[in-house]
């Protein structure tokens, strides 16, 4: 997961970005020339990943990797300002 030097997601907008190509995937956040995360998509076993896909946009609560959410901080939400996608 990405982190701030200062404060936390809530304070701000932010911008996250995918670059996908045929050897890589790589997520940077707030126009970081470095990424966060990436993944080497070039091996054969990992072919799915050269074919077409759809997005998905979720806030997942709970469940066995956060464990149970504390109900006094909710409601909350997830606000999408835009996605552009370049092919």
């Amino acid at each position: 997961c990405p982190t701030l030097s200062s404060g936390t997601f809530a304070d701000e907008f932010h911008v996250f970005s995918i670059v996908w190509d045929s050897n890589f995937i790589r997520w940077y956040l707030d126009d970081a020339t470095t990424p966060f995360h990436t993944i080497d998509i070039s091996s054969s076993a990992l072919s799915e990943f050269r074919a077409p896909f759809f997005f998905l946009m979720n806030i997942a609560v709970g469940g066995s990797l956060g464990g149970t959410p504390n109900n006094a901080i909710f409601p909350q939400k997830m606000i999408i300002d835009y996605v552009r996608v370049y092919q």
